[in-house]
């Protein structure tokens, strides 16, 4: 079977510079692995002109694939312009006949109707009952338990698939087969600069809470690319995803926070990031209430935080030996991984 991902709004990117790059690098990779032939769809430019596999959307031969999976984005128009892209793709997807798949992965990003977003611009009017029928019947794959939680509403179709476990894993892969890797990036264990850490944006009041609540008060507390007056730490700017990396292991302790749609629901990507690191993660309890994600006694007892002391007192705890059962833990998690995917034909009416 050939199959296609694809990005509406936001030109479909192929990278580990980012998430969505690596995300899109990676499904590519799972389905290839479940037996699929993949193509990306999108802008082509000088990042992806090497890449064969990687079809302008003007070359697109989109009644060649049996299924099209779409990657969620934001309807950002930089300069009040529609991406190039963005017409063509809506125009073919609303013709396609196959079956359409979603990646929800941001609680932040819904299934955009297109016709809808593009109304200021007077763009694909003529598409709005495609494009309803679309939504409705799009199968929306999640990787967390419960997507009415994250979404605020059920879709009529969706699937359970942990694709960012499988990212992690496979991203990580070379390093896995080493148990004596200090790190699982490319890191040398460098000196300690801070003693916790935490990076994101300022989202919403909720993770405001959060922040608050477990955040420890101290000019040797970071917080990288998130201001608030209401917490005392030291801020950062927005780094590049591997400066992120390396200032993570750099630190002792890394919060795992959510907002309310991630709790006790999807696994992010922060997890993983300081699961890997030479940093010790600290896990708000609401993150993982029943300790699912940590079966390791000794750190049960010392990743999970209730409080800003207790971020405090993981880091006066920090050793060698935790980070070394942090990380057989994290190899441990990988090997309980068995995620396979079969796309079910439709056509639809």
């Amino acid at each position: 079977m050939k199959v296609a991902i694809t990005s509406v709004f936001s030109n479909l990117t192929y990278n580990s510079k980012n998430h969505r790059g690596l995300e899109a690098t990676y499904f590519k990779q799972l389905l290839e692995e479940n037996g699929y032939d993949v193509e990306l769809v999108g802008k082509k430019n000088r990042n992806t002109a090497e890449f064969d596999f990687y079809v302008n959307y003007t070359d697109a031969d989109w009644s060649s694939y049996d299924a099209v999976f779409i990657q969620l984005s934001t309807a950002n128009f930089f300069g009040g312009q529609v991406g190039e892209h963005t017409e063509p793709i809506a125009r073919a997807l609303a013709g396609y006949s196959g079956k359409i798949y979603t990646l929800v992965n941001d609680p932040r990003i819904d299934f955009l109707d297109p016709v809808k977003v593009l109304k200021r611009f007077n763009l694909i009017q003529d598409l709005e009952s495609e494009w309803a029928e679309i939504i409705e019947n799009a199968t929306y794959l999640f990787p967390g338990k419960d997507i009415s939680k994250f979404l605020g509403r059920t879709p009529k179709n969706w699937e359970r698939l942990d694709w960012f476990t499988y990212m992690f894993k496979h991203r990580m892969a070379n390093k896995l087969d080493n148990k004596q890797t200090n790190a699982l990036f490319d890191f040398d264990a460098p000196k300690k600069e801070w003693d916790a850490i935490y990076y994101g944006d300022n989202r919403a009041s909720f993770r405001e809470q959060q922040v608050r609540k477990y955040m420890p008060h101290s000019e040797k507390s970071l917080l990288v690319g998130y201001k608030t007056k209401k917490v005392p730490t030291t801020f950062s700017k927005k780094m590049e995803h591997s400066v992120l990396l390396d200032t993570i292991s750099k630190s002792k302790a890394s919060l795992i926070l959510g907002d309310a749609e991630h709790l006790d629901n999807v696994t992010t990507f922060r997890f993983y990031e300081t699961m890997a690191s030479d940093c010790l993660a600290a896990i708000q309890i609401e993150y993982d209430p029943n300790m699912e994600l940590i079966q390791d006694p000794i750190l049960r007892k010392r990743l999970y935080v209730k409080s800003s002391k207790d971020v405090e007192n993981l880091v006066a705890s920090y050793s060698d030996d935790l980070i070394a059962r942090q990380k057989a833990e994290l190899r441990n998690l990988f090997d309980r991984l068995d995620i396979t995917f079969k796309i079910t034909m439709f056509i639809r009416l």
